[in-house]
């Protein structure tokens, strides 16, 4: 069975949505929904392909987070 919360540098460098979906404990079109937030750091591979450099990632949800 997975750890369900893991610390950040025991994610890959590079997130796919499924990630996301881990992570934030949300549905996959939710996920994809937030890839389309505005300030969301994502990288557009071949068109469709999406994936989000960890880091960034984390960076965009503590700075996401503390706004509020």
């Amino acid at each position: 069975m997975e750890k369900l919360h893991r610390e950040k540098n025991d994610y890959p460098i590079v997130l796919t949505v499924k990630d996301l979906q881990n992570i934030l404990e949300i549905g996959q079109n939710k996920a994809y929904e937030l890839t389309r937030s505005k300030g969301f750091p994502i990288l557009k591979l071949n068109g469709s392909t999406k994936r989000i450099p960890r880091d960034k990632f984390f960076e965009w949800m503590e700075g996401d987070c503390s706004k509020k």
